[in-house]
């Protein structure tokens, strides 16, 4: 892999985890560009992300074929509300627009589609 790639990746992951808790009781314009640059991202981890939470909940077979379905609905959804919300992290509307906020929060059941 190569040290720009590797870069990136270092970055998002710091940017993640010093966005969730320093901000997390208030919606700002700096939560929201780091919420988009996280979300756009890292956004493809939703694809083996929904893959074993749809195994654990309805077996291998529906893991394997609705869970890379509903991966890969998530990871476009979060990439495109990523993209949006760091364009437009200076205009109010601070709140996030999907849930969880941030792809490494844990949520009830989440709905790409």
């Amino acid at each position: 892999m190569n040290n720009k790639i590797k870069g990136i990746i270092v970055i998002t992951l710091v940017l993640g985890v010093i966005a969730s808790p320093v901000y997390a009781g208030e919606y700002n314009p700096l939560r929201k560009l780091s919420r988009g640059f996280v979300n756009f991202t890292v956004g493809i981890i939703e694809v083996p992300r929904q893959i074993v939470k749809v195994t654990e909940k309805s077996g291998d077979i529906a893991g394997i074929s609705y869970g890379l379905l509903k991966g890969f609905a998530c990871w476009i959804g979060r990439t495109i509300v990523g993209a949006y919300e760091v364009g437009t992290f200076v205009l109010p509307s601070y709140r996030a627009l999907i849930e969880p906020e941030f792809i490494f929060e844990e949520e009830k059941e989440i709905r790409c589609f």
